[in-house]
């Protein structure tokens, strides 16, 4: 055991006092739990490439080949299983060099394990190693994986376009624009075409992924929004608050603003955000040229940049990196009603730069429920104060009188961190109680001020002519100038005064 040495020697003879000793006190690390990934479901090319080299061992006899080793990954695609020799690159034909032998599992299925067997009078010798490149489809390949990397979701999910040009992983692409506007973790899911419920089962692996801030569906199809919804409310209602963002996709068939305007309404949940218009141009280097991409990879980059910054921080006039121009010019009074309606407008400003327009939700009822960072924040803080709360070990502890201090004093830390990390501007009526009726329970309750949005600002000035200050002049213009004249606005403005000097949250 350490002994503290005190601040003052009492061998030596000291007056009588009252002497103070400060103790630095243990510094309790909270670990935030925030979420702070994009999570991505949708479609890809649907296996993984393998190059492995395998030696082929000496026949049992004469006439009688060994198998090799069993291939690394189950699900191979055997009819794209190609063998070559390791050093000249010379190719092997199946069936009349070697063959391919299921080991274990069904043959064509995802669980299939598959072995190597020369064949006697073929071009392959004992002892020669072979280099095997194949695709495969395991049965972990739809599971919910986490990148950090665009590269490495390219080589799990295959390269956005085709050799045609043509979109063949909509998950790589989606993830390639969350990455461009600032995400740090993706959490990807690559729906199984093989399952009847091929989109809600991708999106259930979501589910309980604590680092999923934000979902988005790589797919226009509004029949996907439903799900979405249910999923992020019933998330967040599990204690793994989280929020989504849903597009339509008008490359093929255009979708008017009156269609969206009806989609985001039947939405309406203040955590989901519909982006508009339908398409936005892209220019893909890999195909040298200015494509057409639907709303849900615009609804990526809104992702991507809602975990890169602050929960507290808007999303409007924010500008998106990636994007060439927005597919549809829009008059400004359809823009309008269309963020009236619920829509997350995406627009080109006059500086040719692509923005968000205002950044809302699909939920109009009032402000709290309009701003996508308004409800960032009240995230923010649940997160927050179970974070401090468990870390101060109370559960599980008995309640005395003190606890209730403890409780208060654990809620008041978390809630002056979320003041000083500018996740609210303030709080009070901080109260803790232990209920009557349940006295295992201890509620804390208080009042905060989320950080809203400057969305406006309204100047207001008036005219003034007054002398004194003012030289008029020669004589001869004396009769025309005004002794003391003073012109002001009517006290009822054009802004409607907005209730009066009543109507001041604060001032200076």
């Amino acid at each position: 055991m350490t002994s503290v040495q005190p601040a003052v020697n009492f061998s030596n003879y000291q007056p009588p006092g009252i002497y103070t000793l400060i103790d630095n006190g243990p510094q309790i690390a909270v670990n935030s739990s925030l979420p702070n990934a994009v999570g991505l479901y949708g479609e890809s090319v649907g296996f993984q490439t393998q190059v492995e080299t395998v030696l082929i061992n000496p026949d049992t006899d004469d006439d009688t080949p060994s198998l090799t080793r069993t291939l690394s990954h189950q699900g191979i695609n055997t009819d794209l299983l190609t063998v070559t020799n390791i050093n000249s690159g010379q190719s092997y034909t199946v069936n009349t060099d070697y063959t391919v032998v299921l080991v274990s599992g069904t043959q064509g299925t995802n669980d299939a394990s598959y072995a190597l067997k020369r064949v006697i009078d073929g071009h392959i010798s004992p002892g020669d190693a072979v280099q095997v490149t194949y695709e495969y489809t395991d049965t972990d390949y739809y599971n919910a994986y986490t990148f950090y990397e665009y590269d490495d979701v390219e080589s799990a999910y295959g390269k956005p376009f085709d050799d045609n040009g043509d979109i063949q992983s909509p998950l790589s692409l989606a993830a390639r624009f969350a990455f461009l506007n600032g995400a740090y973790k993706i959490v990807c899911v690559a729906i199984n075409p093989d399952d009847d419920d091929e989109w809600g089962s991708a999106l259930a692996k979501l589910a309980y992924q604590p680092s999923v801030a934000v979902v988005v569906p790589c797919s226009g199809d509004q029949n996907l929004h439903a799900g979405l919804r249910q999923h992020v409310d019933s998330q967040s209602s599990q204690r793994y608050e989280r929020r989504g963002i849903v597009a339509v996709d008008g490359t093929t068939v255009p979708v008017s603003s009156a269609q969206r305007v009806i989609y985001a309404q039947e939405i309406t949940d203040e955590r989901v955000a519909m982006v508009s218009p339908d398409t936005f141009k892209y220019y893909a280097p890999e195909l040298s040229k200015v494509i057409s991409l639907g709303g849900q990879y615009m609804a990526a980059s809104l992702a991507g940049m809602t975990v890169a910054m602050s929960f507290a921080q808007p999303l409007t006039r924010k500008r998106l990196s990636g994007w060439r121009d927005v597919g549809e010019l829009q008059p400004d009074g359809q823009k309008t009603n269309e963020t009236a309606n619920g829509l997350l407008v995406v627009e080109k400003n006059a500086q040719q730069l692509i923005q968000v327009r205002h950044g809302v939700t699909t939920d109009f009822t009032n402000l709290n429920t309009r701003e996508w960072s308004v409800i960032g924040q009240q995230d923010a803080l649940a997160y927050r104060m179970r974070d401090y709360l468990d870390a101060a070990n109370l559960i599980g502890q008995p309640i005395y009188s003190y606890t209730l201090i403890n409780v208060k004093a654990t809620a008041e830390a978390a809630l002056q961190s979320l003041l000083r990390d500018s996740l609210l501007v303030g709080y009070n009526g901080l109260k803790v109680r232990q209920l009557l009726t349940n006295p295992d329970v201890i509620e804390v309750s208080f009042g905060w001020r989320p950080a809203y949005p400057l969305n406006y600002l309204v100047v207001r000035f008036s005219i003034s002519l007054s002398t004194g200050d003012v030289s008029v002049g020669t004589t001869g213009n004396s009769a025309n100038s005004t002794s003391t004249s003073t012109i002001t606005t009517p006290s009822s403005s054009a802004a409607n005064d907005f209730g009066g000097p009543s109507n001041t949250l604060q001032s200076i």
